[in-house]
């Protein structure tokens, strides 16, 4: 063990370290949150007798690409920092549902998302909020306990509705529970997600799961073979796609950095056979994107590298 972190609570329910800074965000059971420099050892609590606008039961927390810091709390809503001041989103100021926020996730398309014990909320980039129940959505259950969003997808941990898998492009679940797959136990936990794409599932008293390839399913169906072909022109820099395609389906080509940002996209009709479509990447720096081609539910991912 290099480091032990001393802090004057050790009931650590969350923890979040800052991209490219050695500060480490450190959520506590009794006594609010802890900014710790790594390199020097010295921390800022931020606690109700200091500002925090809650009580000190703080639960996962998480920071997003603009610098804000978010964090659910037991009882009280979520809260965020700005660098300066602490705001709080609850029952009576916001749309969430509950109070008890279980789970903070921010994506790569600036939106945060909630994990209540009443359902899933996520937080818009123009302030507004949606909310996925039970009661309105495939959602099996609205006891959340973790959310990892990976893409355009927002994986679920329900504390007995089993795994829950949000598609953000078409809004619709996918949903492992015992009742439909080997999963032991729909009481799921905690959740993890490997680098390559393994789901890992933490389940209450039933041990471990993995679900493998699910972010390579449902490829779409773009003729024989269900193929498609980016070639990059490095002389126009261009990217040459050629599929063949279904007569009036909308297909939509995405250009994603290796971060998994959507950087660019082409939108286009199927005609029904043969199709040629061109993506300038001039403005782009040379180097590992993946091309994503999407058409209804179904999508299919090349990795491109261009120089």
């Amino acid at each position: 063990m290099d480091k032990v972190i001393d802090l004057p609570d050790y009931s650590i329910y969350g923890m979040f370290k800052e991209r490219n800074s050695n500060l480490m965000w450190i959520s506590t059971k009794y006594s609010g949150i802890y900014r710790f420099n790594l390199q020097t050892g010295n921390y800022t609590q931020f606690s109700y007798f200091t500002g925090l606008p809650t009580i000190n039961y703080t639960f996962r927390i998480t920071g997003d690409n603009k610098g804000k810091i978010y964090c659910g709390t037991g009882y009280e809503g979520a809260l965020e920092y700005d660098g300066e001041n602490w705001v709080i989103y609850n029952t009576l100021n916001s749309d969430i549902p509950n109070n008890d926020v279980y789970a903070v996730e921010c994506n790569h398309f600036g939106e945060t998302w909630l994990g209540t014990f009443g359902g899933l909320a996520k937080l818009k980039n123009d302030g507004t909020w949606k909310i996925y129940e039970s009661a309105n959505s495939d959602l099996p259950d609205n006891y959340i306990r973790n959310i990892i969003c990976k893409n355009e997808f927002v994986v679920v941990a329900t504390a007995s509705g089993g795994l829950a898998i949000l598609n953000t492009n078409y809004d619709t679940w996918k949903v492992f529970n015992k009742e439909n797959s080997n999963l032991p136990s729909n009481n799921v936990w905690d959740i993890a997600v490997a680098s390559n794409g393994d789901i890992w599932v933490a389940l209450l008293e039933n041990g471990i799961a993995k679900l493998s390839n699910f972010f390579d399913e449902g490829n779409i169906d773009v003729g024989v073979e269900n193929e498609f072909k980016p070639f990059y022109n490095s002389k126009e820099r261009n990217i040459n796609i050629s599929l063949n395609t279904s007569k009036d389906i909308v297909y939509t080509l995405h250009l994603m950095d290796t971060s998994g940002k959507y950087i660019k996209q082409i939108s286009f009709s199927g005609s029904g056979g043969n199709e040629s479509e061109i993506m300038n990447v001039e403005n782009y720096p040379k180097g590992i994107y993946f091309l994503v081609l999407m058409a209804g539910k179904s999508r299919n991912r090349k990795i491109l590298i261009y120089d």
